[in-house]
């Protein structure tokens, strides 16, 4: 019975995402903190932590994921200014994983492409990842 219930346990942990399917268009969604202050004790840093916030606010994010497993993030600042990301994805369970090769229709190097993890619900309707390699904390969450 204990071993019936494992396996079971296993094969849902490994296989429970496999029928969601991630590809199509996503609309992304940037999150902050909501106590900026916090994050110095500095006047002149809290007031650029806020102006990055509220430009960051107004940007627009497009996410696209292929069935060939490729990617393209579409980025709009808040003048209407592109900035185009392209690269690959993989879905394994609920993290997807992406890796950015190309940045404005420039091949990156090395140490910028990385993989980076997001989470996709259990229901497939949004995928968060958490920016750590942003300024200030911070997280996107796509939804369609």
């Amino acid at each position: 019975m204990r071993k019936t219930f494992s396996a079971a346990l296993l094969f849902v942990a490994c296989f429970g995402f496999a029928g969601i399917d991630v590809t199509g268009k996503w609309h992304g969604k940037l999150a902050f903190p909501k106590d900026v202050e916090k994050l110095s004790k500095k006047k002149d840093e809290i007031a650029a932590i806020k102006q990055f916030v509220a430009l960051s606010a107004k940007m627009r994010v497009e996410m696209m994921l292929n069935k060939n497993n490729t990617f393209t993030v579409n980025i709009f600042d808040p003048a209407g200014k592109k900035s185009v990301s392209e690269g690959t994805w993989e879905l394994k369970g609920n993290s997807l994983f992406t890796k950015t090769l190309k940045r404005d229709g420039k091949k990156l190097g090395a140490k910028e492409t990385q993989k980076k993890e997001a989470r996709v619900s259990k229901d497939g309707k949004q995928i968060l990842r958490i920016l750590d390699d942003s300024p200030v904390p911070a997280s996107i969450l796509f939804s369609r």
